[in-house]
C-alpha cells in the first residue's frame, strides 16, 4: 500500500512538472503569466461537481483551470491536507510534526533563521523603546489600536494589521502588529520600532 501511495505522489509530481515547463511556452504566446498549482485537502473532483450544482452555475475556479491531477492517501480516495503537504513539502517530513516543528521544517527550506526571523518580527516596544507610553485603545472592541508616544510624537498601529500611521503617513510594515488580551503585551515588527525612533540601522538578516 505504501509503495502505492508513493506511485501517486510521483506520477502527481510528473504533472506539476509538465505544468510548470509548458509555463514558458504559454508566457511567449502571451497567454499566460504564471502557474498556480493549488493542493485542495479533503476534495476532488465530485465535490466541485456538486458545488457546481448546487451554485447553479460554474465556479471561479473553471476559469483558471487548466488540468487537474487526483491525489490519494494511503487508505482514502480523498487527500488530506497533512498527507498533500507531505507528499509536496520541503524534505518531505514525516511522521508526527506539532505545530512548530512544522515551522522549523518550513523556515528550514526557505534558508532562514527561525530565531532570527521571530526576532525581527515580534518586539516588545516597551523594552525596544525606552521611555515610550504604549496603550492600547479600544474605541472599537473589535478593532483595536496601539498607540505610542515617543518624544512628543505619536504613532498609531492596528492590531492584526501591518500598518504604522504616524506623522500624516500610513506606512506598510513587513509583519502584523499582535496584541494578546490576557497577559496585555503588545508585540510590533522590528521595523516599526525603528521607524518610531528615527533609526536608520538596516534591519538584522534572518536568513541561516
Amino acid at each position: 500500500m505504501r509503495k502505492k501511495f508513493f506511485h501517486y505522489c510521483l506520477l502527481n509530481i510528473m504533472a506539476i512538472l509538465f505544468l510548470l515547463l509548458a509555463g514558458p511556452e504559454a508566457l511567449a504566446a502571451g497567454k499566460a503569466k504564471s502557474v498556480i498549482v493549488l493542493i485542495v485537502g479533503g476534495c476532488s473532483s465530485e465535490q466541485y461537481t456538486f458545488a457546481r450544482w448546487f451554485k447553479g452555475s460554474p465556479l471561479a475556479l473553471d476559469a483558471i483551470q487548466v488540468g487537474a491531477v487526483k491525489t490519494y492517501s494511503v487508505d482514502s480516495v480523498l487527500c488530506d491536507s497533512a498527507s498533500a503537504a507531505c507528499a509536496y513539502g520541503p524534505d518531505k517530513p514525516q511522521g508526527l510534526l506539532d505545530g512548530p516543528d512544522i515551522a522549523t521544517v518550513c523556515a528550514r527550506a526557505l534558508g532562514l533563521n527561525l530565531a532570527r526571523l521571530n526576532d525581527r518580527l515580534f518586539v516588545d516596544p516597551e523594552k525596544a523603546i525606552p521611555g515610550a507610553i504604549v496603550t492600547v485603545k479600544k474605541v472599537d472592541p473589535n478593532n483595536p489600536v496601539v498607540k505610542i508616544e515617543y518624544r512628543g510624537k505619536w504613532a498609531e498601529l492596528p492590531v492584526n494589521k501591518n500598518i504604522l500611521r504616524m506623522d500624516s503617513r500610513e506606512i506598510p510594515l513587513e509583519g502584523i502588529v499582535v496584541y494578546a488580551p490576557k497577559t496585555g503585551m503588545v508585540y510590533l515588527p522590528m521595523q516599526a520600532v525603528r521607524l518610531i525612533t528615527g533609526t536608520s540601522k538596516p534591519l538584522p538578516s534572518v536568513l541561516r
